[in-house]
């Protein structure tokens, strides 16, 4: 069993790889290959190991960044690391946000502003950013169902 103290949420063996499974399966369904690179930037939620494990196992490599970091600082890791997708919360959404503005990478720029590349997580669901560029604004679509 798997056991969040903070919030006494708790997940069975069993829930923890149907969660692994579905969010592998959601990366896929948006298009995710083998050797992507997805950027973990989340706080300790029981689901960040899930995420995790779910990449990997559909061959997806991951990148994590400290929810201290700064615009600046995560602009740099996911230049240097190739990153073509990535997670946050929706509290930490306009620090990512503002960090793909950032990135020097005209390429690695547009594919992270593309729709969909941005996975948003809370409260145990999971869904992608649907079509905007714009750090104010974010519109929320398909779920991940974590």
């Amino acid at each position: 069993m798997q056991v969040d103290f903070l919030t006494d949420r708790s997940l069975t063996y069993d829930e923890c790889r149907t969660k692994c499974t579905s969010f592998a399966a959601s990366l896929q369904s948006v298009g995710a290959q083998k050797g992507d690179v997805l950027a973990a930037f989340l706080p300790n939620l029981i689901e960040y190991p899930l995420i995790l494990i779910g990449a990997s196992g559909v061959g997806v490599i991951n990148t994590t960044l400290n929810p201290v970091y700064t615009a600046a600082e995560i602009s740099k890791q996911l230049e240097l690391s190739g990153t073509s997708w990535a997670i946050t919360t929706p509290e930490l959404l306009p620090t990512m946000r503002e960090a793909i503005d950032r990135i020097g990478d005209k390429r690695r720029k547009d594919a992270l502003s593309q729709p969909g590349r941005i996975f948003v997580v809370g409260a145990g669901t999971c869904k992608t950013n649907e079509g905007t560029s714009s750090s104010k604004q974010v519109h929320l679509g398909r779920r991940c169902y974590l």
